[in-house]
Order: C-alpha cells, then sequence, then structure tokens
C-alpha cells in the first residue's frame, strides 16, 4: 500500500526519507518552476517565485487581491490550511479566478479533503485549462482516492502541458505501481530521476529499488 513518507515544512529541517514508501508531491501553477522538496530551505511549493506573485498583483478587485495576498503567505505553513480556506472562498466570493481555487484546491489536498480538491482543481481548470500544476494536483487528489486510472489521466495531461515536470513522472510512478503496472513505473521514476528528481533518485538508488535498476 503507497504511503506518504516524509513531510514538508519551510526552513524546517526535513525527515529522512523511509525507503520502504513514497510521497506525493504538489505542483506550483504555471510550469515546472517548483522546487524539489528535499533540501531544509524548499518547500513543497515555491510560492515566493516570481510568477505567482505575478498572478496575483494582475488581479484587479482589491477585496480579492488582499485575500489570495493572505492565503499566499500562510499556504506553506502546515497546520493554517483552514485559514487558507477561508480565505480563498472569499476572494472566489469576490471575484472567481484560477488562482483562488487553484489554491484552494492545494489547501483541501492538504488536509486530505480530496474530493473538495477536484471539485476546485476542475474549477480552476475551467480558467485555465493549459496548467499543467492543476492536473498534476488534481492527480494527487484522485490518487489519494484510491482512483488511479483517473490520477493517470491527469499526470499524463501535466506531462503533455510541460515535459520538463519531474513531479508528475513521480507522481505517475505511484499510481502504476500501485496497479501493479511495473514496468511502465520504472519508465517514469527514470525519467523523474533523468529530469532532475532527487525524491526519485533516492527511491531508485535504495534496496527497493534496486529492481528498477536492472529492469531493461
Amino acid at each position: 500500500m503507497i504511503k506518504q513518507f516524509f513531510n514538508f515544512a519551510v526552513f524546517i529541517s526535513v525527515p529522512l526519507l523511509h525507503l520502504n514508501g513514497f510521497g506525493k508531491l504538489l505542483a506550483n501553477p504555471g510550469d515546472s518552476f517548483f522546487i524539489e522538496q528535499w533540501e531544509e530551505i524548499e518547500s513543497k511549493i515555491d510560492y515566493e517565485n516570481s510568477e505567482i506573485k505575478k498572478l496575483i498583483n494582475k488581479v484587479e478587485n482589491h477585496k480579492e487581491k488582499n485575500y489570495l495576498k493572505r492565503a499566499d503567505k500562510l499556504l506553506l505553513e502546515k497546520g493554517r490550511e483552514t485559514e487558507v480556506i477561508r480565505l480563498t472562498t472569499n476572494a472566489i466570493e469576490e471575484q472567481e479566478s484560477f488562482l483562488a481555487y487553484f489554491m484552494r484546491c492545494y489547501a483541501f489536498v492538504e488536509i486530505n479533503q480530496n474530493s473538495k480538491a477536484i471539485e476546485d482543481c476542475t474549477m480552476a481548470l475551467k480558467f485555465n485549462n493549459q496548467s499543467s500544476s492543476t492536473f498534476n494536483n488534481r492527480g494527487v487528489a484522485y490518487q489519494n482516492l484510491g482512483r488511479n486510472y483517473k490520477a493517470i489521466n491527469d499526470f499524463n495531461k501535466a506531462i503533455d502541458l510541460d515535459k520538463q515536470l519531474a513531479v508528475a513522472y513521480w507522481n505517475i510512478f505511484i499510481s502504476k505501481y500501485d496497479l501493479g503496472m511495473r514496468k511502465g513505473a520504472c519508465n517514469d521514476v527514470k525519467k523523474s530521476v533523468y529530469l532532475g528528481s532527487q525524491t526519485a533518485r533516492d527511491w531508485i538508488e535504495s534496496p527497493n529499488g534496486k529492481w528498477c535498476q536492472n529492469l531493461r
């Protein structure tokens, strides 16, 4: 059974990887400019990057922008998901937008409210169906519910939009592995390693990943 094996926090040391499990990763809206979640200075989503700030700064409604900015500051803090949901809900009441639904979807995934996350990511895609990150994160929600075929479909869409999104290859590996598609899973985790995923590299170099190293 797939299980999460580590937690991430901003500026807090990351626990050692338990090599007998897998961790699912969320992605940042935009493309593959999310930062790998490994070193202590890294986080699940690089919400300090200029792309996110640009998206928020383009919002014309002052109240909506204020809610999004406040949610933005809290999203990386564990235990603040309820506040993020409240703020993004307020933003949506002011004006529906891709970013508000995306951020709320992320928060819902974090607290394992996956059905609500799927609804919000689906709404976000109505505003921007070219967001690889949204497809990836909705895939994570499907994956958490055990709906691996749906998850694989979303991860493939994310990859179609962004061939460099290493996190999507890692996540699709998890779903395929769960379904017993070992060869396909192995190919995907190798792609994730090739694209620079330290998470995938550490797994494949572990005793549990030895079968994949030797698979041709």
